[in-house]
């Protein structure tokens, strides 16, 4: 648990000076969640991107069949030690399948990466990650259709990114973390910067058994309504663990859809 308190605490060394990647115009073609006709599942891609290191790609079913459409995107990060495909193995493809197909929620792409303490630099998600997506697919630009999350430690890295980055990110899946102890006046310093207009919502989920996550999620929850940021949270039974975290995701992609209406 040291060891965990030390790696999120050096989370907060990120800079809030990145540059923000350039962006297209507002598209006109967008998706909106209605049931699919197409039977055919999504499409999981591994990649190496220069600097970035290994990603997965999943691309929502009959992503091939349009030309126009531009779609939602999903960052998704990994805990301390894990990888790309973690997320994906779990079976959250078959899972947003599953949604997409009965109309639940818009289709959408999701990006994974690696662990962001030993692989990957939270900073390169903004400068080469986001705008290598927007280069190779079909995403929109939009802040309101961009959303990052992550598990333990990848829960950490993606509310950081969305505070330091609110013009990037509408909202930021929390699963597994909270506030970092000792890092309250950090926190709030960021959330005193935002613009009104540009506040990000937060998804928390913790697993009852999993208590000092558990208490550090709850810990968080005064600075955001001090702040005005919206929040929706899970706290039910479960330990620290991505099956459990996403057990919850229908919940939380339906959740995050309420920015793609």
């Amino acid at each position: 648990m040291k060891l965990r308190l030390l790696l999120l605490s050096m989370l907060f060394s990120i800079t809030g000076c990145l540059s923000a990647p350039a962006r297209p115009a507002t598209p006109s073609v967008q998706m909106t969640a209605t049931a699919s006709p197409c039977t055919q599942p999504g499409t999981t891609l591994a990649l190496t991107v220069a600097a970035v290191g290994e990603i997965g790609v999943y691309l929502p079913p009959c992503y091939d069949s349009s030309d126009e459409t531009l779609y939602p995107v999903l960052y998704l990060l990994p805990g301390f030690g894990g990888d790309y495909h973690e997320w994906l193995d779990v079976g959250l493809p078959s899972l947003a399948d599953d949604l997409i197909a009965s109309g639940e929620i818009p289709p959408l792409i999701v990006v994974t990466t690696d662990d962001t303490y030993e692989d990957l630099q939270p900073d390169l998600i903004i400068t080469t990650l986001i705008p290598y997506v927007q280069n190779h697919y079909r995403a929109s630009p939009e802040r309101s259709r961009r959303a990052i999350a992550g598990g333990s430690l990848g829960g950490a890295t993606a509310y950081v990114l969305a505070f330091q980055h609110p013009d990037l990110f509408a909202s930021a899946g929390v699963f597994g973390n909270g506030l970092i102890a000792g890092q309250e006046a950090q926190i709030e310093a960021w959330l005193q910067a935002i613009p009104e207009d540009l506040k990000p919502r937060l998804f928390l989920n913790s697993g009852e058994q999993d208590t000092y996550m558990l208490q550090q999620a709850q810990a968080l929850i005064p600075l955001l309504d001090k702040y005005g940021i919206q929040h929706a949270e899970i706290f039910s039974a479960g330990g620290h663990d991505d099956g459990y975290w996403l057990s919850n995701f229908p919940d939380y992609l339906k959740w995050l859809a309420e920015d793609w209406e």
